[in-house]
């Protein structure tokens, strides 16, 4: 096995890794908590996956291929900017819980005039033949414009032409949507087997809640420098 071929692979390993960090997994799960259908669940770890990937070849490519590094405050801005979302995200969540109560999951739905509302999944879009969600598409943007510079800077560090650097960011990045992916749908085939009533269901949702509420707080004070202490 030549050295390129070493690098990609650890590449789509080192992807499926990152997907699992603890920041991601708390934001994602404020949405999977809303499902118990593990090919719908997939589909949300697939459109953050695929967000996460976007932003990595924009941004990380253009550094890559510039040969530039981001600012330090570029840097502690995007990490705020996780921060911010998983406080909203966890806040709409626990709103959510509380809004839906023992009656579950509901959605209203128009007929004209009339709207009533009924059981559903998250709104999603069609893109040919794949379905996405757009709200963990644009989780998935963030988090993966939060992580350019650090990938971009270790690919020019360590990658011995543009050309490996782009295709190890390529590689990373569909490792990163692999591993969420079967995150969320293994998240969702739980969820599926163990949530049997509304309650238990709106127990969850306060749960990630809650978690991603407290995360997004320590974040800021932790990963945005001046803030901490730091």
């Amino acid at each position: 096995m030549d050295l390129f071929s070493l690098a990609a692979g650890l590449g789509l390993l080192l992807g499926m890794r990152h997907a699992i960090e603890p920041d991601h997994v708390a934001a994602i799960s404020t949405i999977v908590s809303a499902e118990s259908n593990t090919r719908r669940a997939a589909r949300v770890g697939l459109a953050w996956g695929v967000g996460h990937t976007l932003a990595l070849l924009a941004a990380g490519g253009t550094l890559l291929v510039m040969r530039l590094e981001l600012p330090a405050w570029f840097s502690a801005v995007t990490e705020l900017g996780v921060g911010l979302v998983l406080i909203g995200l966890g806040a709409a969540s626990l709103r959510r819980a509380l809004r839906e109560g023992r009656r579950g999951p509901h959605h209203l739905h128009a007929h004209g005039h009339n709207e009533h509302a009924h059981a559903g999944s998250i709104p999603h879009v069609h893109v040919g033949r794949f379905v996405l969600a757009p709200r963990p598409l644009m989780l998935g943007l963030v988090h993966g414009l939060a992580g350019t510079g650090a990938l971009a800077a270790m690919v020019l560090a360590s990658m011995p032409s543009i050309a490996s650097g782009l295709v190890y960011i390529v590689v990373f990045g569909i490792g990163s949507i692999l591993g969420m992916a079967l995150l969320t749908g293994m998240l969702g085939a739980t969820l599926q087997r163990v949530l049997r009533g509304a309650r238990a269901r709106m127990a969850v949702q306060a749960g990630a809640g809650l978690v991603s509420l407290i995360m997004g707080v320590v974040w800021i004070f932790v990963a945005v420098p001046g803030l901490g202490g730091h």
